[in-house]
């Protein structure tokens, strides 16, 4: 069993493991919570030397298709975030498109390590969390809880990044996560978007997201990387 300095099991304890945020208007979640907290506080800020690198359906920065009723998969890493050694995740998607967990795949993303295909051997909750006021366009929030899973930080539902053995990648600040997206067979033809997002407390509560864009045509959707900008920013403190 690892041992840590009470004084990081107590950061531990204040850690939101997810989020998607911006004062006066915040959407803030914790892994068990399933719920918005209130304005203020909580991982509002950008970490601005985190990167977050996706792939969609394993290519990383080119399009895919698939038909209404289709399925397909993103897959992220995420680096610098991690602070105290836990982080957390979250996707944000259209309404009514739904989450399942990820395959091995084997995407083409530097630095990808296969513990974290098939949603790093969890299970993506079905309780969703709301995001619509701060990703409009993405309401539907998911995370994934690592409690009581080899991940398991011992917080918030968290997941070990630093390093140790429960980090089972081995490298901290260094985390990927997957998940497949089921489309309506009704989906109407037009733009979407798919949010992801790593969260972390290096130096302050802070999170990190990247949108995708998702073109959903008549006789096929493309899906495009797109650069996205964080409707969650908020300045440094």
């Amino acid at each position: 069993m690892r041992s840590h300095a009470p004084s990081r099991s107590l950061a531990f304890a204040g850690l939101l493991a997810l989020a998607a945020l911006v004062a006066p208007r915040t959407a803030h979640a914790w892994p068990a919570k399933y719920a918005t907290c209130s304005q203020g506080g909580c991982h509002v800020n950008v970490d601005a030397d985190a990167v977050i690198t996706t792939a969609v359906d394993g290519a990383a920065g080119t399009s895919g298709s698939t038909t209404p009723g289709g399925t397909f998969e993103i897959d992220y890493r995420f680096t610098n975030i991690a602070g105290n050694g836990v982080v957390g995740v979250l996707a944000a998607l259209p309404s009514g498109w739904t989450i399942g967990v990820g395959t091995a795949n084997s995407p083409a993303i530097a630095g990808w390590n296969s513990v974290w295909d098939v949603s790093g051997g969890e299970t993506w909750d079905a309780t969703l969390i709301a995001t619509s006021n701060v990703y409009a366009n993405a309401p539907d929030g998911y995370t994934l809880s690592f409690d009581n899973t080899s991940w398991d930080a011992g917080n918030r539902n968290s997941a070990w990044d630093d390093g140790s053995a429960g980090d089972l990648d081995g490298t901290a600040n260094n985390m990927g996560m997957d998940f497949t997206v089921s489309v309506p067979g009704g989906a109407t033809p037009g733009s979407y978007e798919v949010w992801v997002l790593g969260v972390g407390h290096e130096g302050n509560k802070a999170h990190k997201a990247q949108m995708i864009s998702v073109t959903v045509g008549a006789g096929g959707d493309s899906v495009t990387l797109g650069a996205g900008t964080d409707p969650a920013a908020a300045p440094s403190v």
